[in-house]
């Protein structure tokens, strides 16, 4: 139940073509979004907890400073407890924190990295090579169009965005 599937891609790529806007990322409603994020964090992390995701946040930026790319909407709490696969098709549930403007990455990294996250065990540098390595065949494979480098998907917040969540 807690991998993911070829069933899990497909309706991530179709997802990937709901309201799609390219943008830069500096310019991008997921960038707006996590800048919220981490102000809000301010409520439950300590000073130097928030100072850390803040100062990431701005590494992000710098290093996606230009980059274009496309934000859609997603699912944003795609995790294994909220998909079931019936006959190799993937229904997805919990629709209460969809957003549009997610970044393309969101909601994979979100099923590769929340249930770790979730579950309070400490992410290895194994788990999150092992993600962006996933995520970066999912992404040149569901976006061929896009310049994803290392240097893009190295800066790619949603990494981030799963630890302060979870």
């Amino acid at each position: 139940r807690g991998q993911l599937s070829a069933g899990h891609e497909n309706f991530l790529r179709a997802l990937s073509r709901v309201r799609v806007e390219r943008r830069r990322f500096e310019d991008s409603a997921a960038c707006l979004h996590l800048h919220r994020l981490v102000e809000e964090s301010r409520d439950y992390l300590s000073p130097a907890e928030h100072g850390f995701f803040a100062q990431a946040l701005w590494d992000c930026v710098l290093r996606l400073r230009g980059w274009s790319g496309p934000f859609h909407v997603a699912h944003c709490d795609f995790a294994p407890w909220n998909t079931r696969s019936v006959n190799g098709a993937v229904v997805v549930f919990d629709w209460e924190y969809a957003r549009d403007g997610a970044g393309p990455l969101t909601d994979l990294l979100h099923f590769l990295l929340l249930p770790q996250a979730f579950h309070w065990r400490p992410m290895s540098v194994h788990t999150l090579l092992s993600a962006q390595r996933r995520a970066a065949a999912y992404a040149t494979h569901a976006h061929r169009d896009v310049d994803w480098n290392e240097r893009v998907l190295g800066a790619h917040p949603d990494v981030a965005e799963c630890a302060v969540i979870g």
